[in-house]
């Protein structure tokens, strides 16, 4: 268990939850409600688009606005074929994208 999560469950779960622990609620969510669609505004890192994006069963779109972090995650999701990435402002984007779901998404 990460140092993290691990301070955050001493003191009793108290305030923003660490990011391993918001990834696997996101996924047990996935799993609750038989989703297979993710869109996500703001790659960042792109470690919570890793970590569902790992069940390929799942189709995931994430929407980047900064350029070096777009940039990024074009390298890191290029063998990944359940991901589509985004460039630019998920205000522009995200109408488009609703119109492209063919099932229940998580945002």
């Amino acid at each position: 268990m990460g140092w993290e999560k691990r301070v955050w469950l001493d003191n009793g779960c108290k305030g923003t939850a660490p990011p391993p622990v918001k990834r696997k609620i996101l996924l047990a969510y996935m799993r609750q409600f038989g989703l297979n669609q993710f869109v996500e505004t703001g790659t960042y890192l792109g470690d919570t688009l890793a970590y569902i994006a790992q069940n390929k069963k799942i189709q995931c779109t994430s929407i980047e606005l900064a350029d070096e972090y777009y940039e990024q995650a074009k390298v890191r999701f290029q063998s990944y074929h359940n991901v589509k990435l985004l460039h630019g402002d998920s205000g522009t984007h995200i109408a488009k994208v609703v119109t492209t779901l063919y099932e229940p998404a998580l945002f």
